[in-house]
């Protein structure tokens, strides 16, 4: 929905493969990009609530991000990037071993794919590397990680993506929309709303 100078997206997305749903909802104003989402899952029989809200500017890299994690315990990570691949804690502190990553990758979420996708703006059979901060939410542990996004076809609907971990093989096709939201992304997530 499109107010003025901001737009204001909901979506939600269920899991295949384990109980889960998220809802986003996105705001873009004339300043920046804010992703606001609750997931709820389970793993092991305990409920799980994942809560995150995700900062971009308006060329979708990522300002700042934090997570928040309800497993019957509390657990949280925010950190801060200047966009050109340097991430600070909240204290000010570099954290070296993310150096050169632009994007994130938050395990539990398709959403994340949507920031690259929209900052690349690839074309039918374009093909880019990129370096991210995957958030492995269940092991709650950061590490940077080498991923490749094709984009495979598009129409009047939307796109056809392959995405590519390429630190430990992992490769799935996926459709996303025009504004670059997945759509079903195979054995993973499937669109709702």
């Amino acid at each position: 929905m499109k107010e003025g100078n901001k737009i204001k997206m909901d979506v939600m997305w269920e899991r295949f493969s384990e109980t889960g749903l998220e809802h986003l909802f996105l705001l873009k104003d004339k300043a920046c990009i804010t992703a606001n989402s609750v997931i709820l899952t389970r793993q092991d029989d305990i409920p799980v609530r994942i809560l995150y809200t995700i900062y971009c500017n308006l060329d979708w890299r990522v300002n700042k991000f934090h997570v928040q994690i309800f497993d019957g315990k509390y657990r949280d990570i925010a950190l801060q990037s200047d966009g050109i691949g340097n991430w600070t804690t909240n204290a000010g502190k570099l954290v070296e071993n993310l150096e050169d990553c632009i994007d994130i990758d938050i395990s539990v979420t398709p959403f994340t794919n949507t920031i690259p996708i929209r900052r690349l703006s690839l074309k039918a059979g374009e093909s880019r590397e990129i370096k991210v901060v995957y958030i492995d939410i269940y092991n709650f542990s950061l590490r940077p990680v080498n991923q490749r996004y094709t984009c495979l076809e598009s129409n009047a609907d939307g796109y056809k993506y392959r995405y590519e971990n390429l630190n430990n093989g992992f490769m799935e096709e996926f459709f996303i929309d025009k504004d670059g939201f997945v759509i079903d992304y195979p054995n993973l997530f499937k669109r709702i709303l």
